[in-house]
């Protein structure tokens, strides 16, 4: 019996053994799987910040350019002395007419003799002469030699004959004067200066451009020193 029990106990034994390894293994394998997983961490590189390049901004000037300033001329010191100018008093009453070329070279004709245009009162060729008269006479003034291609209310040269006449007279300057009218009114000043189409001598062509510009930059006329 004592064997027996000896067996027994031994067999137990071992068995409890079995059971209590295996117990301590659960135990263990517990432990694992609660144990904190160790925190992984990584070393971040700092990350470069680049310093903040400041665009430039450009400054526009806003104010309004002026316009150059004209040279301001002192029109009483100037002197005409040793300068002809001519001064052609469009139209006025005529006799007869003929006929004429329209231009230098061409084989166009138009009438030589125009009567102008009429106001209520007044037709255009007396107030072209009135402004001839004054005109001459500020002129001369200066020391100008004035030639008149009318000096009353009859003309006797025709367009092409007035070119001639300053021409032949050794105008430097020729001057012709019109009042055009309009049946809707109005005011102002006209100026036409001689084109390329038919003359071909530059020099003409751009000191008449010139004095044509001088003339308009001083208009009105009565706002100009030494020219009321």
């Amino acid at each position: 019996e004592v064997s027996d029990y000896l067996e027994n106990n031994e067999e137990t034994s071992e068995a409890d053994e079995v059971e209590e390894v295996l117990e301590e293994t659960k135990q263990e394998e517990k432990q694992e799987q609660k144990a904190p997983e160790k925190e992984v961490t990584t070393q971040e590189k700092p990350i470069e910040t680049k310093p903040e390049v400041k665009e430039e901004q450009k400054v526009v000037d806003e104010t309004p350019k002026q316009p150059p300033k004209q040279e301001k001329i002192d029109y009483t010191q100037i002197t005409l002395e040793g300068k002809t100018i001519c001064i052609d008093a469009a139209h006025g009453t005529f006799t007869e007419n003929k006929q004429e070329g329209i231009a230098p070279g061409r084989s166009l004709l138009k009438d030589g003799f125009k009567e102008g245009t009429k106001g209520a009162n007044i037709t255009e060729d007396e107030i072209t002469l009135a402004v001839a008269n004054v005109l001459k006479e500020k002129l001369e003034a200066k020391g100008a030699t004035v030639l008149m291609t009318r000096t009353d209310s009859i003309a006797t040269l025709s367009n092409v004959e007035r070119a001639e006449f300053a021409n032949n007279n050794g105008a430097d300057i020729c001057i012709k004067l019109h009042a055009d009218g309009t049946d809707e009114g109005g005011s102002g000043m006209t100026l036409l200066v001689p084109g390329g189409t038919y003359i071909q001598d530059k020099n003409l062509l751009s000191s008449s451009k010139l004095l044509g510009k001088t003339i308009l930059r001083i208009y009105p006329f009565d706002k100009v020193g030494g020219l009321e």
